[in-house]
């Protein structure tokens, strides 16, 4: 169980406060200008049947910018920028 103290307060509320502001940041990413922020793992869904088709896991594991140079990075990214 876990128990919280009043010297554990602040730090709690920051973290509330980051995620609350970062929460502003996609809205107003996606209204003013469409664009859509990198989504992490912790704030995103993804449906199970997606995750493991082949072609999303081919397209996982040889991710390239410019078609030339292989990208490592993490899944979020990729999930948030992948090509139907």
């Amino acid at each position: 169980m876990l128990y919280l103290t009043s010297n554990d307060f602040p730090i709690y509320s920051f973290a509330a406060f980051r995620l609350t502001i970062r929460n502003i940041e996609i809205s107003s990413s996606t209204y003013i200008d469409g664009g859509l922020p990198c989504l992490s793992g912790h704030t995103a869904a993804y449906r199970t049947v997606i995750l493991k088709d082949p072609e999303f896991l081919h397209g996982f594991m040889h991710d390239y910018w410019l078609g030339k140079y292989q990208l490592n990075s993490g899944d979020d990214k990729f999930l948030t920028r992948c090509h139907p």
